[in-house]
């Protein structure tokens, strides 16, 4: 491997490296605030979520993500049907009503 190459792929990995530490900590910061806002009553916790919004047709969960969207705590949930077709449900954290359900593309 020529010394360029070996430069940029040094340069990559030292990226990539970064980029995971750096998705790491903001996962860990969103469950540290999540654990707290459900301790403060404020959320529900996932696990009352899932069982208030469990469907027939979930085969598998991707993804959960605790965000804020217009004042609001949102759990936006991605999750594959038994055909294989992903979906995402938007879900009201404090409540748990949903919000919105649309096929992800």
């Amino acid at each position: 491997m020529n010394r360029s190459k070996h430069k940029t792929t040094r340069v990559l990995l030292t990226m990539s490296l970064f980029f995971a530490q750096v998705e790491n900590s903001v996962a860990e910061r969103d469950h540290e605030t999540a654990k707290r806002l459900q301790e403060a009553g404020v959320i529900m916790p996932l696990e009352t979520i899932l069982k208030k919004q469990w469907r027939e047709d979930l085969e598998r969960i991707l993804e959960v993500e605790l965000e804020n969207e217009d004042g609001r705590r949102v759990y936006e949930i991605e999750y594959l049907d038994r055909a294989g077709a992903a979906w995402e449900m938007l879900i009201d954290a404090q409540t748990g009503r949903l919000l919105r359900k649309e096929r992800d593309d």
